[in-house]
């Protein structure tokens, strides 16, 4: 007679065990998917240009993927000119449901900024905001002559060395004919106290009866304005 063999059964219950227990794993704890996507924001101004006394809005949002971060902090950071890297920082705001962000600066001369992210672990990028002063035009008769005096009021940080004023002006009746005012002369732009600077020019004929204009050349070094050199010797158009 034969009997079923005793070793078959015993394995069976302890494979059952081994495939019920595992062989000791650990949980998978590792990020996910979305976890692993970079936190992004990003950073806008409409107005790159302003005028010294005026602020501006800078906006934004944060997002990870394509879902807009929430309730998260973000801080804005600024660094004058000369740009040399010396951030620091202006404000801290708290994103919207959408994510979104705004500050209101109000640089005195060129200054680049940035958002920063809460954890510091994203940067914006970077956005310049030229600062242009204040300028206005005042005549005076002096003899058989006008001298025009162009005033700037900017930064007592700044110094407006190096800037020139480019003069255009004649005979109303003549800019009225052909339309435009020729070019006189160049005249640099001088310091009267910090934050105070003029320059000025003269040109034969009483102030009723001249039509003048100007173009401002900012010296790169200023820390102000554009620098452009759009400021020519040809004539400028007349609209008056």
């Amino acid at each position: 007679m034969r009997f079923p063999s005793p070793t078959r059964l015993s394995l069976l219950p302890a494979l059952v065990l081994i495939a019920a227990t595992g062989c000791g794993e650990e949980e998978d704890v590792s990020p996910s998917f979305e976890d692993r996507i970079p936190v992004g924001v990003e950073l806008r101004t409409e107005r790159r240009e302003v005028r010294f006394g005026d602020s501006v809005e800078l906006t934004g949002s944060l997002s990870q993927g394509k879902e807009a971060v929430a309730g998260s902090e973000v801080r804005l950071e600024e660094d004058p000119y000369p740009f040399d890297e010396s951030w620091s920082a202006v404000a801290t705001e708290a994103t919207d449901a959408k994510g979104r962000f705004s500050f209101e600066a109000e640089p005195t001369f060129n200054t680049v900024y940035r958002a920063v992210a809460e954890s510091g672990e994203a940067l914006s990028e970077e956005r310049t905001v030229y600062v242009d002063p204040v300028a206005s035009v005042e005549s005076e008769a002096e003899g058989a002559s006008t001298r025009f005096t162009t005033s700037f009021r900017h930064s007592a940080e700044r110094s407006l060395d190096g800037a020139v004023v480019f003069s255009y002006g004649g005979p109303v009746i003549q800019a009225q004919v052909v339309g435009s005012v020729p070019f006189v002369a160049i005249e640099p732009v001088k310091e009267v106290k910090p934050g105070r600077s003029t320059a000025t020019a003269l040109l034969p004929g009483s102030p009723g009866d001249l039509a003048y204009d100007v173009c401002v050349s900012y010296a790169p070094s200023n820390g102000v304005g554009v620098p452009r050199a759009e400021c020519g010797r040809d004539k400028r158009p007349f609209g008056g």
